[in-house]
């Protein structure tokens, strides 16, 4: 049985040089009630001289590793007792997030975003509305219970439905558009014990996170302005080497999303025009996030092999 897509080699004649790397358990079909099971990490290469090259820049990615670093400057550290996955930023690191957190900030406000603050917490009924509880509730936190019956809230596990509520708080004309809202909203999100990693895969996180109303023959200037902002933080950042993700709708899947058709249609022409107009290197991938009918880009930076990092923008 093929459990690899590939690509493959023809033959084992081609590996010349073969590392073991490193073992790791992992639950069958992901269900931590399954057995477990070993998964081994190796590499091979056609000439000594290209593994070696590799285990080079392993090791020089190791130096740069954010939680090395982070100990070591005394940025930020996790407690057992606190919980996995939770980071807490000490007085450094503190200092070091106010600081992007204000750069970011008069950038948003100078790209005509408005600031808004949204609780930690909202009643489980607004992610029931919203359609996030149906689609994410596994990966959520079980919802809290207050001694009044039937009231239950959920740990925020996305700022989406608390900016749509922020918007309904009047009556709005299509003058008033665009609305673009900006929060850095901590968000707090179920994540299995074997899949953190440091600051890359925690279960409570801050979201440089914006929702952008605006009317349909907007859309595609929305997406020029977005992609100008995030290019100027790059920039200002020291990030060049970059790849602009645009996530597609699945080609033939398409009962998971909501929406009508000539709004996904006009949102994808709209987004792909738009990268297309900028400097950008992009890739395509369908079947990205199926929820609502919204084009995204994905963005991904690494500046060395296990530094990566990557967030969606709308």
């Amino acid at each position: 049985m093929d459990l690899c897509r590939g690509p493959h080699i023809p033959d084992t004649g081609f590996v010349k040089a073969v590392k073991l790397l490193n073992v790791a358990g992992a639950y069958w079909l992901g269900d931590i009630n399954s057995k477990q099971l070993t998964r081994i990490y190796a590499i091979t290469f056609p000439k000594q001289k290209e593994l070696t090259e590799y285990l080079t820049m392993l090791e020089e990615a190791r130096k740069r590793d954010h939680r090395k670093l982070g100990k070591e400057m005394e940025l930020f550290a996790f407690s057992e007792k606190v919980g996995m996955g939770l980071p807490l930023w000490l007085p450094k690191g503190t200092v070091l997030r106010e600081r992007l957190e204000s750069f970011l900030r008069k950038a948003q406000v100078r790209a005509g975003y408005q600031p808004v603050v949204t609780p930690h917490i909202g009643s489980k009924q607004l992610y029931v509305t919203s359609g996030h509880w149906d689609k994410y509730g596994a990966d959520s936190f079980q919802p809290i219970r207050t001694p009044d019956e039937d009231e239950e809230f959920m740990l925020k596990p996305m700022n989406c439905p608390h900016h749509c509520e922020i918007y309904k708080t009047k009556p709005r004309s299509y003058r008033d558009l665009p609305l673009r809202l900006a929060e850095f909203g901590t968000v707090y999100r179920y994540e299995q014990s074997g899949e953190l990693h440091g600051l890359t895969r925690v279960r409570g996180f801050t979201q440089d996170d914006a929702h952008i109303f605006c009317r349909p023959d907007q859309v595609k200037e929305e997406f020029i302005k977005v992609i100008d902002l995030v290019l100027y933080v790059f920039k200002a950042l020291g990030f060049s080497d970059y790849t602009a993700q645009i996530s597609l709708r699945h080609q033939t899947d398409r009962q998971k999303y909501i929406g009508d058709e000539a709004q996904w249609e006009k949102a994808e022409r709209d987004i792909m025009e738009a990268a297309a107009e900028r400097p950008l290197n992009t890739v395509i991938e369908y079947g990205r996030r199926p929820f609502t009918a919204r084009s995204w880009i994905s963005w991904s930076a690494t500046p060395s092999e296990g530094a990566g990092s990557w967030a969606p923008f709308r």
